[in-house]
């Protein structure tokens, strides 16, 4: 008899997943899936972080054998970065100059995807009405790098930019456009002579 079972790393308790072709969990992802003659396979449907850690396939034999096998779950990463390739929070442009933002979008086949930007609530990928905004998206086998631009930039254009490839893939950036003029602070400048 094969069963499988999740160790919980914090207590080493032993939470019983599977015992030949029956599943004894309650979350309906788990699901045994056997192979003739003696490939019992632990199927984890939409795995996700909470999913990670140690696995065991218990064999009843005489003596008993056991394999552990560590589960590792690597999220796609999507971030906007700045020219050094650091993560870009907040930026500043001037009224008529040219938004520019860069999405990487990685651990993820990105085969049927797509590359979502947000201003605000509001999709870009297909704005019409605005006018002057530009995406580029080149997939890769490891994720994709996705430009965003936006000509002639006014004060509307503030607020926040999110590059999304789901509901819960997604990096945020705020935009602040400036007037580009210097405003008078009322404050003067006093030079002091000997």
């Amino acid at each position: 008899m094969v069963s499988w079972v999740r160790r919980n790393p914090e207590t080493d308790e032993l939470q019983l997943l599977t015992v030949g072709h029956h599943t004894y969990s309650a979350d309906s992802r788990y699901s045994v899936d056997f192979e003739y003659p003696n490939n019992w396979r632990l199927r984890i449907v939409t795995a996700d972080r909470r999913d990670e850690g140690i696995y065991e396939c218990q064999i009843s034999t005489h003596p008993p054998r056991v394999f552990q096998i560590y589960f590792y779950v690597s999220e796609p990463e999507v971030v906007i970065v700045d020219e050094q390739g650091s993560p870009l929070y907040e930026k500043y442009y001037e009224v008529d100059s040219t938004l520019d933002l860069i999405c990487i979008v990685r651990h993820v086949k990105m085969t049927t995807s797509i590359v979502h930007w947000l201003h605000g609530d509001s999709l870009l990928n297909y704005d019409t009405n605005r006018g002057g905004i530009s995406v580029r998206t080149d997939l890769m086998d490891e994720g994709a790098n996705s430009t965003l631009s936006v000509a002639r930039l006014n004060k509307s254009d503030s607020g926040n930019y999110t590059c999304s490839i789901g509901p819960t893939q997604f990096f945020t950036t705020s935009v602040h456009v400036l007037n580009g003029k210097q405003e008078d602070s009322g404050q003067t400048d006093l030079k002091v002579g000997a």
